[in-house]
């Protein structure tokens, strides 16, 4: 394969597929490329330091460190059949990484160590067919190739190095495609045929093995199989080989799927863990005990989801430990932190512990947090106590019998204002002081009727709730405390007299507050023109209501619901516009609120939202999509309080207070490198290339996934620099297979399309590198017009003539085998989504689609294009491919041939043979096309060609450039020439690349030249994503 400079590597986010610690560093291997990172003591890292380019077309599967003497280490780098050994120093806190050696084994390595013999350093290597080799590291020669009896295909091997490190006591445990381990001495004497007998066969799994660890303190074997169970058994491999009796072997279960590594640490015989990851996203600590009659026994300390598949794991001699996830995540964690659990305490009843034993005391039933060391608590008979978490006493501090069952109470943000409302109208405020003792009070008749709902906001405004959907506010600041000073300032009106508010929020320039009640709508009020709602958007949260409202810049709120969302709202031109809506944690419910973290600004900040998943306490971070705490509390339909930054939860249950103090690590971040896509990335566009005023020339780049989410990213146009996320866009409901970018001089339009019959079109400012500016415009889900069609996918789509004020047309390729034609319609700046036609119904699949003037272009599975009018009907068809048309590339041309103008198609298409085809198609006014010129490259890729871009066109000479990839992972590019009158395509290879993404699914190129002037931008994904600059 012809390989040349014509694509010049930029970033990736790819797997990561091994971990290797070193000192306070760690290295994270991604592809073929070796990351090295810089951990503080609080496991915070900035950029990393170095990145180190080792194989062109290998991953590093395995990394290790090793010290050849007291002042010499080196790291091994092994991938695939290649390894590599790189020089370590250290020198003024950086790590300087020099090449060592490099070779190409006949075979995929499985494990390797560094050994000696006589005195000499060799590198010994496992190979994938149970055979070791042993490298000189002085002369680079391969001295010695031993093969074991037992040969066979190994799915894992460990090599158990003495600690004199001597070939004669080096020991292999090969664990093989039958269900068992080989153990053999490769410094054996061999047989007449030249190979090593096994000494043992350790049997037992149901499964092949895929993980094996030995520790030498206890001389345990562990053993991961893919029938999901971990077994120990003891055994001496150090002086020796001998194996303890089937008895004393210990089998665990804990993974619903393949467990792809296991790590041991041993700091004495009362802390003894073993560690593993595997496909379910599980990191799970063991506990590994022995009993005084030597039976050892595994037990599940914690586990922890990592939401995708995990790769990889590593742990050091301190115990920090990291593991490396499918999306291309790495989180350091410290194993003592994470060894121990949250701490509940449940609160005797306030008649059993109060200081006073006289009196009613009742039933707690709303609680509240005054700080990090007490808790409010209200009871059914009107009684005020609070409980001192450090001191765990209650105090009764007020009660009053008119205030006891229906009351509802709410303490303001300060903590020292409480404000308590009851079935008759009336409304108690107090003034806690810093003994929590009522101060002040005044009381005041609100309603004729009961209060629903008390909400505190800044400046002691309180809002209350009465009956008829009625709303006063009373201003609590710099009050007398005499109820003729306390009175309503303003009355507001709900539009449905049956509902109550749930949150308030009076914007920064006070022109204007914003209500959100118990029906999920959010309302906008503005008290100098009217007591009724200038907008409303109605049940955006479901019917179970809005559980807050916050303003994070001038008039961009966000709101949290009880239907499991966060939505990002603006106010402009008196309206409230629904920006964007976003889910919590898979499954999450009921979001209540969130903690923002800020890092100078909204889109630097992190947000960690909590509520609930059914029974369980969630918090949920919005920068690592990890859960970081979960909790049983019964759900949130009982009173509760939760404070991120004192760490409390408090609920009832059963009528008792419940107090949850939750470690500091359980609420920090573990993330040092953060993900990306959870599952295979189906698409990809380029959305813009810009100036960024700190980075220099960045690209924005959208990607979609089978996880249901697209994200939208931002990377540098440098080489080995970060692919970071700035938002996520998860309002599709199943996978999102497709994505179209549409550019004009100040928005971009970006329309996605996947499974369940579902489009969203969205658009952002074409200036705008933080993603601030995304909002959603319009939604078509087939499911809402005809239940019948919500099994349909949507393949591909594509647009023509879209603009922002008369909308435009687009074409949509189903998975029924049909087409569909769609317009969008723009009515005072609001969007929609019509159907305007369907074709017949055909045999095969529709994959992609493409838009040229009045025709559409459809590749099937069957390998033919359909070319079809606006109206749906099919004008002609004709094979491209033997099966699938995965990619497609339209443009219309004018030649002139005997003095006459024509206009044709060229058509260029890439399928599952492998072949790419261009096809010439006439076109003439009745509407006739005809194929007039047929082109067929066959045995380029050697597999599915998935990607095809036009880079470079000139319609003047017939010359183009164009970009291919494929799933054999690799990049081409061409150049096409129409000769003589269009009657002979030629075309040739310019060059071709490797990438180290599989499953290459999409590519996607920026049709202009890059800010530098030297080339083009071009992003493939599949598992994985790459950026490249092509020449």
């Amino acid at each position: 394969m012809v390989v040349n400079n014509s694509f010049s590597f930029l970033a990736a986010k790819l797997p990561v597929t091994s971990l290797c610690f070193y000192g306070n560093n760690i290295f994270v291997g991604i592809g073929g490329c070796l990351k090295l990172y810089k951990l503080d003591e609080q496991k915070k890292v900035g950029d990393e330091s170095k990145v180190y380019q080792v194989f062109r077309s290998s991953s590093i599967h395995i990394l290790k460190t090793f010290k050849l003497n007291e002042n010499d280490d080196f790291l091994l780098c092994v991938g695939g059949k290649n390894v590599g050994c790189f020089n370590l120093k250290e020198s003024e806190n950086e790590i300087e990484v020099t090449n060592n050696f490099s070779q190409r084994c006949a075979d995929w390595i499985l494990d390797g160590t560094c050994t000696r013999k006589s005195g000499t350093p060799y590198l010994a290597l496992v190979l994938a067919h149970n055979s070791v080799v042993l490298y000189d590291m002085n002369s680079q020669i391969l001295e010695v190739e031993v093969h074991c009896t037992e040969k066979c295909i190994l799915y894992s091997a460990k090599i158990i190095n003495s600690m004199s490190e001597s070939w004669e006591d080096l020991i292999i445990c090969s664990g093989t495609v039958f269900n068992q381990i080989v153990v053999w001495k490769p410094s054996s004497n061999p047989n007449n045929q030249h190979r090593i007998e096994p000494s043992d066969y350790i049997k037992g799994h149901d499964g092949v093995i895929f993980a094996i660890e030995y520790q030498h303190e206890t001389q345990l074997l562990f053993s991961a199989s893919d029938d999901r169970s971990i077994r120990v058994r003891r055994c001496s491999l150090q002086n020796g080989y001998s194996c303890d009796d089937m008895s004393r072997t210990c089998t665990a279960y804990g993974h619903e799927a393949r467990i792809w590594s296991l790590r041991t640490y041993f700091k004495d015989v009362d802390h003894n863990k073993l560690l593993s990851v595997a496909e379910d996203g599980l990191c799970i600590i063991w506990n590994i005990q022995e009993s005084d009659e030597q039976v050892v026994s595994l037990s599940i300390t914690k586990r922890m989801d990592f939401n995708s598949n995990n790769l990889s794991l590593d742990i050091n001699s301190f115990g920090k430990f990291a593991v490396g996830n499918i999306d291309g995540s790495v989180r350091v964690l410290v194993l003592d932190e994470h060894s121990t659990s949250h701490q509940l305490t449940q609160v005797p009843a306030i008649s059993l512990v109060c200081e006073e034993k006289d009196g009613i005391f009742g039933v707690i039933k709303t609680i509240s947090l005054l700080d990090g060391a007490n808790v409010l608590a209200h009871t059914d008979a009107g009684l005020l106590a609070v409980y001192n978490i450090n001191t765990q006493t209650w105090k009764r501090i007020y009660q009053n019998e008119n205030y006891s069952s229906y009351s509802c109470m709410k303490v303001a943000q300060g903590n020292n204002l409480v404000a308590l409302g009851n079935t008759k109208g009336s409304l108690l405020v107090m003034e806690l002081n810093e003994n929590q003792q009522v101060g002040h009070q005044v009381e005041v008749k609100a309603f004729q009727g009961k209060v629903f709902s008390l909400t505190w906001n800044k400046n002691c405004n309180l809002f209350c709730s009465g009956p008829n959907g009625r709303i006063n506010r009373y201003s609590i600041e710099n009050c007398t405390w005499d109820s003729s000073n306390v009175q309503a300032l303003l009355t507001f009106q709900l539009p449905n007299k049956l509902k109550w508010h749930t949150c308030s929020l009076i914007l920064n320039n006070c022109d204007f507050i914003v209500f959100g009640d118990r029906r999920g709508s959010v309302h906008l009020y503005q008290p100098s023109v009217s007591e009724n709602p200038l907008h409303t958007l109605r049940c955006i949260h479901g019917k179970n209501g809005v559980t807050s409202l916050t303003e994070m810049t001038d008039n961009l709120l966000i709101s949290t619901g009880r239907d499991g969302t966060w939505k990002i709202l603006s106010v402009s031109h008196s309206k409230l516009q629904l920006l964007m809506t976003n889910r919590a944690a898979q499954g999450m419910d009921w979001i209540d609120n969130f903690h923002w973290c800020s890092d100078d600004s909204f889109d630097n900040g992190k947000l960690y939202f909590y509520g609930f998943h059914s029974n369980k306490f969630v918090v949920w971070s919005r920068s690592s999509g990890d859960q970081l705490f979960t909790m049983q509390c019964g759900g949130g339909h009982r009173s509760w309080d939760f404070s991120f930054l004192h760490r409390h939860l408090v609920f009832l249950k059963a009528g008792q207070l419940n107090i949850v103090n939750i470690p500091r690590h359980s609420l920090a971040e573990s993330v040092i490198c953060p993900s990306l896509h959870s599952q295979q990335i189906q698409n990809v566009a380029i959305l813009n290339v810009l100036k960024h005023p700190l980075h220099g020339e960045v690209a924005i780049i959208a990607t979609s996934s089978d996880d249901t989410k697209i994200k939208i990213s931002i990377t540098k146009t440098q080489t080995n620099t970060e692919i970071t996320v700035l938002r996520t866009l998860d309002d599709h409901n199943s996978n999102v297979r497709f994505l179209k970018c549409l550019r004009s001089d100040d928005v971009i339009t970006l329309m996605s399309c996947g499974s369940k019959s579902s489009i969203n079109i969205y658009q952002l400012n074409s200036d705008d590198y933080t993603a601030m500016s995304l909002r959603k415009l319009c939604e078509y889900k087939a499911k809402k017009i005809d239940s019948s069609r919500a099994d349909v996918r949507f393949m591909s789509l594509d647009c023509f003539s879209f603009t922002q004020k008369d909308g435009g047309r687009l074409a949509v390729a189903r998975s029924d085998a049909t087409v569909e034609t769609m317009e969008v319609m723009v009515h005072e700046d609001s969007y929609t989504i019509n159907s305007t036609g369907t074709s017949q119904q055909f045999n095969n699949c529709f994959l992609t689609v493409k838009v040229d003037g009045e025709r559409i272009y459809s590749g099937a599975t069957d390998g033919r294009i359909y070319v079809f009018d606006w109206s749906c009907h099919l004008l002609h068809s004709f094979i491209a491919h033997q099966s699938g048309v995965n990619s497609m590339i339209t443009r219309n041309l004018q030649l002139s041939s005997a003095g006459v103008e024509k206009t044709v198609v060229l058509v260029i298409t890439g399928g599952d043979d492998n072949a790419i085809t261009t096809t010439l198609l006439s076109c003439v006014r009745d509407e006739k096309v005809t194929v007039a010129n047929r082109g067929r490259l066959e045995n380029v890729h050697s597999g599915q060609v998935t990607g095809l871009e036009l880079i470079q066109a000139d319609d003047r000479h017939h010359e183009y450039e164009m970009i291919s990839a494929s799933i054999d992972q690799r990049l081409f590019k061409w150049q096409l020439k129409l000769v003589d009158g269009a009657a002979d395509l030629r075309c040739e290879v310019m060059g071709a690349s490797l990438t180290h993404v599989s499953d290459v699914s999409c590519l996607a190129a920026y049709e202009e030249e890059d800010c530098s002037g030297v080339g083009k931008l071009c992003v493939i994904g599949g598992c994985g994503l790459a950026s490249y600059r092509v020449m």
